[in-house]
């Protein structure tokens, strides 16, 4: 590593032990799609509380207070809601295809019983003459991240004889695990986007979402989803 090189990783040292952002191997457009992405979930919300909450919650009541999003404020079931207008539309963005609550013959059979995950992505482009991974998301509402953990864990990943990746997220919090080919669980990598969700909440000016592109920081979910296979990381 040349010397200017190490200058600029000391400047931009990260304390959780991440590299800094240049050596990402997604692009700047990746992170430029996933804030335009929270963007319009947000934009989103506003626009539903305007129609079904008219003495319910406002967009900055639900970002002070995750419990406060329920169906009746929104229009629709929560779960639904979120994997619709943020979930979805990330993975897609970093070149995932999926399929909804995969049944066993759609994973291999790796597990079996009457639980599906809620996602199983499919990386885009992957090579054909190699085996496709096994991916699997488990999501649920704001401030449930332990419980969709536990659920990855218990229904799934303890439960394969394979090599399987999991992603657990409630949203605000994301994190990735990997079953071994030794059967162990390892966690790989954790991310927030609650600080992304505060920064829009503070710019709020009469629902206005204006706010500072340049301010947010997008790399720690970057990272995470460069720690299971994709179409950019193919390991």
């Amino acid at each position: 590593m040349r010397d200017e090189d190490i200058s600029n990783w000391i400047e931009n040292f990260d304390p959780d032990g991440h590299p800094p952002d240049i050596y990402s191997t997604f692009s700047r457009d990746h992170g430029n799609d996933l804030i335009e992405i929270i963007e319009k979930f947000c934009q989103e919300l506003n626009a539903r509380l305007d129609v079904f909450s008219r003495r319910g919650p406002s967009t900055l009541d639900i970002f002070e207070d995750n419990h406060n999003l329920k169906a009746k404020y929104i229009g629709q079931e929560t779960h639904t809601f979120l994997r619709q207008f943020l979930i979805e539309p990330i993975v897609e963005s970093l070149d995932y295809s999926f399929l909804i609550e995969a049944r066993s013959a759609e994973t291999e059979n790796i597990w079996t019983g009457e639980v599906y995950p809620d996602l199983r992505l499919i990386p885009q482009n992957w090579p054909k003459n190699e085996a496709v991974p096994t991916i699997i998301v488990e999501h649920k509402n704001f401030g449930r991240y332990k419980q969709a953990s536990k659920e990855l864990r218990q229904d799934y990943l303890e439960k394969t004889t394979k090599p399987v990746f999991g992603v657990a997220t409630d949203i605000l919090r994301w994190g990735t695990f990997r079953v071994s080919e030794d059967g162990n669980i390892e966690h790989l990598e954790r991310a927030s986007i609650g600080k992304i969700l505060r920064q829009i909440r503070q710019s709020v000016n009469h629902d206005d979402f204006e706010f500072n592109r340049e301010s947010i920081e997008i790399a720690k979910l970057l990272r995470l989803f460069e720690s299971i296979p994709g179409t950019i990381n193919q390991d």
